[in-house]
């Protein structure tokens, strides 16, 4: 998150000037900030910016991953009978 605000702050301060880089690298630094703090508690919360997460918590992201794949594969077939009926 910090290399992401050091990189949009090089971009748009040559660009479109430097007061206007400011407000994007301060915002930058306090997001990368509070989720430092957020990954250093024990809580549900920090294991999840921390990457490590518990059984109940993997079995959640791995359900929403296979819902979302479900979705994307069902719109996929409708879009392709809608392309093959209009064709």
């Amino acid at each position: 998150m910090t290399i992401a605000g050091i990189v949009c702050v090089a971009v748009v301060g040559p660009v479109y000037g430097w007061a206007r880089a400011a407000p994007i690298g301060a915002i930058c630094l306090a997001a990368a900030t509070y989720s430092y703090f957020v990954a250093r508690q024990n809580s549900a919360m920090g294991g999840l910016a921390r990457g490590k997460l518990d059984e109940r918590e993997q079995l959640l992201r791995w359900q929403a991953w296979s819902f979302s794949a479900h979705l994307t594969f069902a719109a996929s077939a409708v879009g392709a009978l809608v392309a093959a009926m209009l064709s």
